[in-house]
């Protein structure tokens, strides 16, 4: 997700790569993929980067196209989808380390963006897409 993202800002037009948050950016980024399955504050990261979290946040935001908490959660969602595919973890083990504490709560947001349950997904041949919208369900044909 983070090369996603990567990729993103150096083919966005000039605005985005010359924003001078980007530097915050990629070291939220990294902060985020580092901790991704443990509970993450807009707060915490900003003051272990040394800057404003209202910066930050609209930084993370311009430079991104998303929220921190919405780039959090598409990563959780692929690495979920991970696990889920290449281990036999249980859901809720898969939950838990994806930083999920809740099983249903993981489930419902789980399906929100691959537009199946985990044990469905887990289950099907293919390989599903994920959405980066909530509620926006791919062309797989299997669902």
């Amino acid at each position: 997700m983070a090369e996603l993202v990567e990729e993103y800002m150096k083919d966005a037009p000039g605005m985005v790569r010359m924003y001078p948050g980007t530097l915050y950016v990629r070291h939220a980024i990294d902060y985020i993929n580092d901790h991704y399955s443990e509970k993450i504050r807009i707060s915490d990261m900003a003051t272990h980067i040394g800057v404003n979290r209202s910066y930050l946040t609209s930084s993370f935001k311009k430079a991104t196209g998303y929220s921190h908490q919405e780039y959090l959660i598409l990563l959780r969602m692929e690495k979920a989808a991970e696990l889920l595919k290449k281990t036999d973890l249980s859901v809720n083990d898969v939950a838990a380390s994806v930083g999920y504490g809740d099983q249903l709560a993981f489930s419902k947001i789980f399906k929100q963006y691959y537009g199946a349950s985990p044990k469905a997904f887990r289950e099907s041949k293919e390989q599903l897409v994920l959405c980066v919208h909530k509620g926006e369900f791919p062309r797989t044909g299997i669902f």
